[in-house]
């Protein structure tokens, strides 16, 4: 308990577990009667909503191509900058002092490619699935939950229409 000294005050903001075995923070006792916490989080369900949206927007066709001719067009406008500025920005980096391995920003770029599936190992996966265990239990969606095949039957596809182009993988 000595690392944690001096301890806070008791305060005025409460807390409790909700339905959905999350913690909401109440500023008042009262707030927390009203069940009006500070934050809004939002359920599964809504959250799964949310992403549904966002990936039916990201797979439209016209976006797909406005995005790629945008990324085009901030990719020449950043090599034309690199083509202006080389110069400048090598002496700025050289100017700072204590400059070593440790002080630099890094990116973590590692990523093991062996590791992944491409479209057709993907595709052959979902087929020997869908044939030698379509009964498994695979998803919990609207309180109920589906099996293989019943996914399969709610997006009205069988594993023999399954193909590459089915998946949309890029």
């Amino acid at each position: 308990m000595e690392d944690l000294l001096p301890l806070p005050e008791t305060g005025e903001m409460n807390f409790k577990l909700d339905d959905n075995s999350v913690f909401q923070v109440y500023e008042t006792s009262e707030s927390a009667e009203l069940d009006t916490p500070i934050l809004n989080i939002p359920t599964i369900r809504e959250f799964y909503m949310d992403l549904d949206a966002v990936l039916t927007v990201s797979s439209d066709g016209p976006s797909k191509s406005f995005a790629f001719r945008r990324l085009q067009y901030l990719e020449g406008k950043f090599n034309l900058y690199i083509l202006l500025n080389e110069y400048q920005e090598m002496a700025d980096t050289k100017a700072v002092p204590h400059r070593d391995f440790y002080n630099v920003r890094k990116v973590d770029t590692h990523v093991h490619h062996s590791a992944c599936m491409n479209q057709k190992h993907l595709l052959r996966f979902i087929k020997s699935k869908m044939k030698k265990c379509p009964d498994e239990v695979v998803l919990f969606r609207d309180g109920k939950h589906l099996t293989l095949r019943e996914v399969f039957e709610s997006i009205n596809l069988t594993a023999y229409d399954l193909s590459i182009d089915t998946l949309d993988m890029h």
